[in-house]
């Protein structure tokens, strides 16, 4: 694999114009989020002040000034209330997200598709394979076009986690979370699990997610000849994917079939309702074999019609 050349595609006017409108994406939906964050924040510091008063000042507010000071004990968990992991798992409820979740396969098919139908179609599949050989030729390819579709994936989100650690606390509080500002659903997967845990296994389901898109897109591109149907046969392979997997999951009552290789958002799987019954550790488990299984049927079917194109 040529480092150089796989550098040089995130220069690609493309892909940095589709990670500065995802980055966007991500601040402005933490700039909506900001006012109400601000407003629950205030609320809750108010139903604190009050309450340490009632317990230990015996309802006397004059008593919490001395000196012309305003004095009070703020337990260090009241001052990671607002987090940057509670930040980052409320944008997963945030509607311009899905706009994100709609143009990451799209695009990152279409950045896949582009190179590797010319690259087919236009001869250079045989010089390549020629000078490298035809095992190291496909390999190398998977390889090579499964890591740039998974970082691309992830470096939006690992970007917007380093804007919020920069403003807020990285730590989060055990005992007090804001809970109006936050879905139901989404809550109880916050409270069950290490927030923190969750914005890294986040982070590796956006990158399997890439890998997914792009071992689909590569076998796709090599059972369909014609662009048109390669347009379509993605299209409609990752519709049934998805729906199929739905349907087991839900008719099963567990996860079978790993999610994270269909959605973008650990968030998102959790908060099923069959989401709070497994671990994040089966959720990796399970979305590295399958994504291993995908390797290898994307590997076969490589190897069987590349030698079209010989």
């Amino acid at each position: 694999m040529n480092f150089k050349l796989f550098k040089s595609r995130f220069v690609d006017k493309k892909v940095v114009f589709f990670l500065i409108i995802s980055i966007l994406l991500f601040i402005i939906s933490f700039l909506i989020l900001k006012s109400n964050l601000l407003y629950d924040s205030a609320n809750y510091i108010d139903s604190y002040i009050r309450y340490y008063t009632n317990e230990y000042l015996g309802g006397d507010f004059s008593k919490l000034i001395v000196n012309n000071s305003f004095m009070i004990f703020i337990e260090n968990e009241v001052m990671k209330l607002v987090s940057a992991p509670y930040i980052y798992c409320l944008i997963s409820q945030q509607n311009i997200y899905m706009i994100y979740v709609l143009i990451l396969p799209l695009l990152l098919f279409y950045l896949i598709f582009e190179k590797l139908y010319d690259e087919i179609h236009n001869g250079m599949v045989r010089i390549k394979v020629l000078k490298i050989g035809l095992k190291k030729y496909i390999f190398s390819t998977l390889v090579y076009n499964c890591l740039f579709a998974g970082i691309i994936s992830v470096i939006p989100k690992i970007i917007y986690y380093t804007f919020l650690c920069m403003f807020y606390s990285g730590n989060y509080s055990q005992s007090h979370v804001l809970t109006n500002i936050i879905d139901y659903d989404l809550l109880n997967v916050f409270l069950n699990y290490n927030p923190i845990h969750l914005v890294i296994m986040d982070f590796i389901g956006s990158f399997m997610l890439g890998v997914f898109v792009a071992l689909l897109t590569m076998m796709v591109v090599l059972i369909c000849q014609k662009k048109v149907n390669t347009y379509f046969g993605f299209i409609f392979s990752l519709l049934a994917i998805t729906i199929i997997a739905t349907i087991v999951n839900n008719y099963s009552k567990k996860l079978i079939i790993a999610p994270l290789l269909l959605w973008s958002s650990v968030f998102k799987v959790l908060m099923t309702s069959f989401g709070l019954n497994v671990s994040l550790l089966y959720l990796l488990l399970s979305t590295l074999i399958i994504t291993l299984l995908l390797g290898i049927i994307a590997y076969i079917i490589f190897r069987k019609r590349i030698v079209k194109y010989l």
